[in-house]
């Protein structure tokens, strides 16, 4: 995994059928001098993205269904208590309650 600025790419390494050489420049003036630093055998490539499955979409399908039903159940429990409240106001108004709510 390789993030890069807040983003992440899923790498695979993937054998090379060549080594290569890597040299790195010494710290000198001299830009003709360059020293050994080792040897690659190796390539980096992004993972390519998967195709969405039936299966992807069925699972997709039962998420959606259970928050649609948690969101039903919470507007449930929100009007009851919001009925529940204003009944309390009422009843209060007609007892007339000096203990506000």
């Amino acid at each position: 995994m390789l993030r890069y600025r807040g983003k992440s790419l899923s790498l695979e390494t993937h054998p090379e059928k060549f080594q290569h050489e890597i040299y790195r420049s010494d710290t000198s003036d001299n830009e003709d001098a360059w020293e050994f630093a080792g040897l690659v055998g190796q390539k980096l490539s992004v993972r390519k993205h998967e195709e969405p499955t039936a299966a992807d979409d069925r699972a997709l399908e039962v998420i959606q269904s259970i928050m649609a039903d948690i969101k039903r159940e919470r507007e449930a429990q929100t009007y009851v208590l919001a009925f529940r409240f204003d009944r309390a106001i009422r009843l209060c108004a007609k007892l007339e309650c000096t203990t506000p709510l």
